[in-house]
Formats: C-alpha cells, sequence, structure tokens
C-alpha cells in the first residue's frame, strides 16, 4: 500500500509541475516505436554489435543494413554508411488521414518510404533537430520464434517435474521487439508539447527535482484507447547531455536478460548498468554500449498502462530509478568526466535553455 507520506509528496509534486501531462486535442496518435535510424562508418562491425546484441538482418548492402526484432512488423534499425550518428527514429501512425494531417501542421509533404520498406511517411525535425518519422502501410514482415522461457517451479506451483533447466549462453538472445527510446533535451517543456501535440503522447510519469517547475525526467506512452501500451516508448530528460541516451529492446523473461549480458561480456562489449529493476515501468533492466558509445538496453517484464491510468509525480533521487540491482554508476548517470562534457556543459551554461548552473549542481545531487 502506498504510505500517506508518499500521496502527500507526490500531490506537492503534481502542484509543482507545470508542464502538462497530455494534450487533449493532438493532431494525430502515434501506435507505437517502430525504428531508430543511426550511421555509421564501418556498417559490418555496426550490424556485428546489433546482431551480438539479439537482432536478426532483414537486408544489406554497401550502404545500409536493416536489422529486427522476432516480433517487429518491419526493420527497428536502420544503420546508413556515414560519419558516426543517432539520426532519429519512427513511430507508426494510425491511418492515410494521420500522415496528411502531420504533413499539414508542419508544412511539409507525404512521402514514400525509404529502403524498400513500403507504405508512406511524414518526416519532421522535433526541437532538438531529430529526425521524426511517421510511417503508416509499411510492408509487414513475418514473426520469427521466440524461445519460451523455460517453466519455473515456485512455492506451491512446481511445472517443472524431472527436467532441468540449461540456458545457452554461447549464442545471442532473440530480441523480441523494440521496446523505448530516450532523448536527452534543452528544454523538456518545449520538446514535452512537441510530442503530445503532434503524436498524442501521455506522460506515465514525471521526475521532478525539490522546488523546480521544470521535471528531470517525462516516461511518455502512446494513447491507444482502451488497449494497454508499454509503459513508455519515449522518455525525454532534463539533463546535462543531449540526444540519445539509450534505446530498449524488449526480451522474453530474466534468464534471457542474463544470458544476452553473459554473451555479450564474452564478447568483450562495455557493460554499464544491470541487472536490476526499475521503479518506474518496472523493467528487468541490463544497460550496454556499442563500440560508438551509445547505450542500450535489455529488458523484460515491463509495465503496460491503458489511457485511463493517471499520470504518477515522483521525486529524482539516487535510488529513484530501481527498486534493486548495483548502485547507480557515474556512467549511466551521465557524470563520467570527459572532455566531452566539460564543453556540453561550458556550451550550454552559455545558451538560453534549461541548464542553469543552479539546476546543474541540483541535477548533480539528484544523480
Amino acid at each position: 500500500m502506498t504510505s500517506p507520506t508518499l500521496n502527500s509528496q507526490s500531490a506537492m509534486l503534481a502542484q509543482q509541475c507545470a508542464v502538462p501531462s497530455r494534450c487533449t486535442a493532438p493532431v494525430c496518435r502515434a501506435q507505437k516505436l517502430v525504428a531508430l535510424r543511426f550511421r555509421r562508418p564501418d556498417l559490418k562491425k555496426a550490424a556485428r554489435f546489433f546482431i551480438d546484441f539479439g537482432l536478426s538482418v532483414v537486408s544489406e548492402d554497401e550502404d545500409r543494413v536493416l536489422l529486427r526484432g522476432a516480433s517487429d512488423e518491419t526493420a527497428c534499425v536502420i544503420i546508413e554508411h556515414g560519419a558516426p550518428a543517432y539520426v532519429g527514429f519512427s513511430l507508426a501512425v494510425a491511418s492515410a488521414d494521420d500522415l496528411a494531417r502531420l504533413a499539414a501542421a508542419n508544412n511539409t509533404e507525404v512521402i514514400d518510404a525509404d529502403h524498400g520498406r513500403g507504405g508512406r511517411r511524414v518526416q519532421l525535425i522535433d526541437p532538438d533537430g531529430i529526425q521524426v518519422e511517421a510511417i503508416w502501410n509499411y510492408s509487414r514482415l513475418p514473426d520469427l520464434n521466440v524461445p519460451d522461457a523455460p517453466p519455473e517451479n515456485r512455492v506451491k506451483q512446481t511445472p517443472r517435474i524431472n527436467t532441468a533447466v540449461r540456458i545457452a549462453l554461447d549464442r545471442p538472445c532473440i530480441i523480441n521487439k523494440l521496446g523505448h527510446t530516450v532523448l536527452g533535451v534543452r528544454r523538456i517543456a518545449e520538446s514535452i508539447a512537441w510530442y503530445q501535440q503532434n503524436f498524442g503522447l501521455i506522460v506515465s510519469d514525471f521526475q521532478l527535482m525539490e522546488n523546480d517547475a521544470l521535471p528531470v525526467v517525462a516516461f511518455m506512452r502512446c494513447d491507444l484507447g482502451n488497449q494497454p501500451a508499454d509503459h513508455h516508448t519515449l522518455a525525454i530528460a532534463s539533463g546535462v547531455e543531449t540526444g540519445h541516451m539509450h534505446t530498449a529492446f524488449e526480451l522474453n523473461g530474466l534468464d534471457s536478460v542474463a544470458a544476452g549480458g553473459e554473451f555479450l561480456r564474452r564478447r568483450k562489449y562495455h557493460h554499464t548498468w544491470g541487472i536490476g529493476r526499475h521503479i518506474l515501468g518496472s523493467q528487468l533492466f541490463d544497460y550496454w554500449r556499442d563500440p560508438h558509445g551509445d547505450m542500450f538496453e535489455h529488458y523484460s517484464d515491463g509495465d503496460l498502462f491503458d489511457s485511463n491510468v493517471p499520470t504518477g509525480y515522483h521525486p529524482i533521487h539516487p535510488e529513484s530509478m530501481h527498486q534493486w540491482g548495483p548502485p547507480l554508476n557515474a556512467d549511466m548517470a551521465g557524470k563520467k568526466p570527459s572532455i566531452n562534457l566539460i564543453r556540453t556543459i561550458v556550451t550550454r551554461l552559455r545558451s538560453n535553455d534549461d541548464l542553469s548552473f543552479k539546476r546543474l549542481i541540483n541535477l548533480i545531487r539528484s544523480a
């Protein structure tokens, strides 16, 4: 049962927060996250990481590689040849009318989808310069097989008799689907409003600092009405670093998360944080970095909310990201010292965005 103190604190934070939790009349309502887009100088090396992470190749040539999870209906990772960059992501919409309204509202046009995916799209740029593609009527890929998780013997429930559990550690785990992506932004209220107004995203949970009307993090889900949606499809953070913070892929159970991590460890990839269980979203998590430093998450057992669940308001502090697991470290919290981090701080403190010196100090204390 939630304590009265926590209820009182949540009510105080809700009153403090200056950002609305949803838009009542969005241009359209996104259905789900369907793809990420990156540029990499070495396509084979880049694809190798995602294959080891658990994706399968859909198509490849000298200019690009497309990969997917087992239940993804279209390629969920698009890697194009070029200097290292996170380009953006794609959201599925429900109809041609949605595309037309988005195009009209943003003074652009509806065009064909690229890379042989089929369907039509509208290409937008969010307030931080991230390419956000709305896509509809793409060609559906057939489902691939995801092995069942082994039955678990629990107290008074023992379905596994005369059978031992053996988990394969010599091969990648199998990713079921692309789950969510997380962005660091310069003006969080503006960014949240942009995604709410264009795509109808609902804030599942805000995290805030004491006496600060601007949230630090907004976890946003698709509005599918009475149909449950992942706790967050997009999370937006008002931290120090901007751009891609991490992207998460769903696996089938804790054994898959652990086995996938063991395989990546044997392949000498960089482990960032995990295994643990999140508080907001409840996912069992494990975080890794690719050879270019981008961070990716394996997760399982995440929350699903329909549109009737009200927004939560929570304080942010070092233990607010996980119920159990290893302590939050500097790599995950974005406090790992580097020349790029120092440059980012200096540049942003000189600019007219959310990061003031006072807010920077409070963010460091909170993280």
